[in-house]
């Protein structure tokens, strides 16, 4: 399945460059109202089933 969507910024359709800029500025101003936490992982977790099993596994 393909999917193709097109962005208009102020009725001008930008180039690959444009929204590339866009988006930078975009995250460099949310990322300055972020305060950020230290992730310090506390479990590690491994589950494994046989290939019959997965199927239950994946509808929850």
């Amino acid at each position: 399945m393909s999917e193709s969507r097109t962005r208009y910024l102020d009725s001008i359709k930008p180039g690959v460059g444009g929204l590339m800029r866009t988006y930078r500025d975009f995250v460099d101003a949310a990322l300055l109202h972020v305060k950020l936490k230290c992730f310090v992982p506390l479990l590690r977790l491994s589950v494994s089933c046989e290939f019959a099993q997965e199927s239950p596994c994946v509808s929850c």
